[in-house]
């Protein structure tokens, strides 16, 4: 639809209106730690902006290394995340991004798919 990610990014936070209410009414997330397992492509990024502008420290990794969009990584680091993550990254790359978050030092946890929460549990660290 648009050529380039500003266009594009700028068409998905307009068209998510109840991302943009949800963020709108965030409190202040100052201290907050929250590690991310998701798809980081286009729709998720207004979200992690969102937490980033309240005041969230946020890292991320994917739960899906085929959905990694970099431009959206890209975007999200110049905002200040942390990022382990880009598109068909290896298995072994993979895994490390789920040592790598939880090392970090969590205080939350958001994830599709419990990588993270396994790997917790599985006292891998």
């Amino acid at each position: 639809m648009y050529q380039n990610f500003q266009a594009e990014l700028a068409w998905a936070t307009l068209h998510m209106p109840r991302t943009r209410a949800a963020i709108n009414a965030l409190p202040d997330l100052g201290g907050v730690k929250l590690a991310c397992n998701m798809h980081l492509d286009l729709k998720m990024a207004p979200l992690v902006a969102g937490l980033l502008d309240a005041g969230c420290e946020v890292f991320l990794t994917t739960c899906n290394p085929t959905t990694v969009q970099d431009d959206v990584v890209a975007h999200l680091v110049s905002k200040g995340a942390v990022a382990h993550a880009w598109r068909d990254m290896s298995d072994s790359d993979w895994s490390d991004s789920f040592d790598k978050a939880l090392a970090w030092g969590p205080t939350h946890l958001c994830e599709m798919g419990a990588d993270l929460t396994t790997r917790l549990h599985e006292g891998n660290l």
